[in-house]
């Protein structure tokens, strides 16, 4: 190994490219690939900290010359990954003290902690939430020193039996939930480390995709509507957990009850007068597995007008259908079904007449000024639409002036409200419309979400801008004019109900998107936009938005 000539293959043996390949075949193949580096800089160290990894986590122990050595090593690897000439995005890093002993020495593990928390804090904050201090997450994933486990080859995660504070064991299962949630949730992180630990199992179990579609929980009562729904549902394809209430018999659910819920993308509760034990702490359960995660499980409690209702939270009450008792199943399986399943919406398709072409082609080339035009998609999936949508509309036709964030205009490290402003005073201050791209994963992005609210906005500097969103090719549907309301921005959304905006396809007819940005321009001094949906704090996961 050391006779290798690094450069040689990187330069002139196609390397690079070779590794690009492999490592993209690996993370199609496996959900997660760890990768264990020597330590010291060298070549074989920088393949495994620079090129290869999303994420880089390096120990260390409380003493100075580790700290440092640490330190200067990840900060070279992060240099060394934005120099590289591969579209990858920036190197996450998760610092983690071990054999830190803090029960005997308690004086000085907190005079260590604190100098932790002075010179990590920049490696944290570049993934952790802003509500969340890093010196909490430090708390969290240190790795203590427990002698018993300096001799011989014993695993704490096998032997030891429970996740004790005491023990290694919910130390490293809290750092494997760290990297299996992809450094998200750190509010949950610091507040339960239990709850962050199942929560990642539960998402494991589950892969790609829930095992049931619907979790079907009924009191005894109401056994014969909860036959029809499940009937209605499987009819559309829906995997059915169906809870029966005969196994019930105490306020504790048995155990594969408890792991259909868990597995079960939504749940309908159905609740009569007859008292079903444990059915309360079930939704309660449901509800809080679905905030905690940010997925888009709904949870429908359905209370007959003879029914019980349980001691719910006041947003689960919010959310109950009250229905008479002598509903239908066929009218109680469609309300339910367009609920748990909205229609997918029509897109409101422009269609241009001759006359509207040829006006369009005469701005195109005469008299109508370009209009400056703000760009907002997602960086990460979409830039290479928006750099085709560039070239072929404000350089080739030049029926625009582009105006958008490029990648490193702005610094990410930067406070959420510094950010705002520059998007809003040195990107959007002189544009006239706003052009959003959506792919598949727009809706989740902050910064999008933050760009639709700034350009909608009259503020000291610059009037509002029109708005439009253009669906892209890599946009998950059915088909070509419909469009699922909720994956795409939902301050977007809103704006396209109250007819502020308009939704297209993606075209490359420069007469076609002329034409839509003029419309958005004129249309800006007509109506009002509906800004009021809240803005983002983070950015967004699951499979799809909801109020």
């Amino acid at each position: 190994m050391q006779q290798l000539q690094w450069a040689e293959l990187y330069e002139n043996k196609g390397l690079a490219d070779d590794l690009e390949r492999w490592r993209d075949e690996w993370k199609s193949e496996y959900d997660f690939i760890l990768i264990d580096s020597r330590t010291g800089v060298t070549d074989i160290g920088s393949l495994c900290t620079v090129h290869l990894p999303d994420i880089l986590i390096f120990f260390f122990m409380a003493n100075h010359q580790s700290l440092d050595g640490a330190i200067e090593f990840v900060q070279r690897a992060q240099k060394a990954r934005d120099n590289l000439p591969l579209d990858r995005a920036a190197l996450l890093t998760v610092p983690v003290p071990c054999r830190f002993d803090a029960r005997e020495e308690r004086t000085r593990a907190e005079e260590w902690r604190v100098i932790f928390s002075e010179r990590l804090n920049s490696f944290y904050e570049e993934w952790a939430a802003r509500s969340v201090e890093p010196s909490k997450i430090i708390k969290r994933i240190t790795i203590p020193y427990v002698p018993y486990w300096s001799f011989g080859e014993g695993l704490p995660v096998v032997e030891e039996q429970s996740r004790s504070p005491e023990s290694i064991r919910l130390y490293f299962e809290t750092l494997a939930s760290l990297v299996a949630h992809r450094l998200n949730h750190s509010e949950l992180l610091v507040e339960s480390p239990e709850r962050y630990i199942e929560m990642a199992i539960r998402a494991g179990r589950r892969g790609e995709k829930y095992e049931y579609d619907v979790f079907l929980s009924f009191t005894r009562d109401f056994a014969e509507n909860a036959q029809a729904l499940q009937k209605m549902f499987e009819a559309r394809g829906s995997i059915v957990f169906v809870a029966d209430p005969s196994s019930v018999v105490e306020a504790k659910w048995p155990e594969p009850l408890e792991y259909g819920l868990d597995q079960s993308q939504h749940a309908v509760f159905l609740m009569g007068k007859e008292h079903l034990p444990g059915q309360g702490d079930a939704l309660r359960r449901f509800a809080k597995q679905s905030l905690e995660e940010e997925t888009p499980r709904m949870i429908l409690p359905v209370v007959f007008k003879t029914g019980t209702v349980p001691n719910l939270p006041e947003f689960l009450r919010r959310s109950q259908l009250l229905m008479e008792d002598d509903i239908s199943a066929d009218a109680l399986g469609k309300q339910i079904m367009e609920i748990l399943w909205p229609t997918e919406t029509k897109i409101p398709v422009d269609k241009e007449t001759p006359q509207e072409l040829k006006l369009a082609l005469a701005r195109l080339h005469d008299e109508d000024p370009l209009h400056k035009t703000f760009i907002s998609f997602h960086h990460a999936n979409d830039e290479i639409y928006k750099l085709y949508f560039e070239q072929m509309f404000s350089e080739y036709y030049d029926i625009l002036i582009s105006k958008a964030v490029n990648d490193r205009d702005i610094d990410p490290n930067l406070k959420t409200d510094t950010i705002r402003q520059k998007i809003r005073d040195n990107y959007l201050r002189d544009s006239t419309v706003t052009v959003v791209l959506v792919g598949s994963e727009t809706w989740k992005r902050k910064h999008v979400d933050w760009e639709i609210s700034s350009s909608i906005r009259n503020t000291q500097y610059s009037s509002r801008s029109g708005l439009l969103e253009i669906l892209l090719p890599t946009y998950p549907r059915a088909s070509m004019d419909s469009y699922n309301p909720y994956t795409i921005p939902p301050r977007l959304y809103d704006n396209i109900k109250c007819g502020y905006a308009k939704i297209y396809n993606w075209s490359d007819n420069p007469l076609f998107v002329q034409s839509w940005i003029h419309k958005a321009f004129l249309q800006r001094k007509t109506l009002a936009p509906d800004n009021s949906f809240p803005m983002f704090r983070y950015n967004r996961s699951g499979l799809q938005w909801q109020y």
